[in-house]
């Protein structure tokens, strides 16, 4: 008799079932775990050096005129930045 038992598909279906609904207990044990996540990010930001060039002309009082060039170089941008996340 028990061979009989044992060879009904509905006993092992319900095996399955079983095995099934014992692993979705323990996903929802899991899920109640307090999880931790983060991130790291790092920027370098630089903005190129553009000069530019003037000729300039000077008048003096004495009438004079003097002309010389100039050349202007603006301060470059640049900065890293470093950030983290965490929760």
């Amino acid at each position: 008799m028990q061979n009989l038992i044992e060879a009904n598909p509905d006993l092992e279906i319900a095996k399955k079932e079983y095995d099934i609904a014992k692993m979705q207990v323990e996903l929802d044990k899991i899920a109640l775990y307090p999880t931790l996540f983060g991130s790291v990010t790092y920027n370098n930001y630089s903005n190129p050096v553009q000069t530019s060039t003037y000729n300039v002309f000077t008048t003096g009082q004495n009438g004079v005129t003097n002309s010389y060039t100039e050349t202007l170089t603006p301060l470059q941008e640049r900065y890293n930045e470093f950030s983290t996340n965490i929760g």
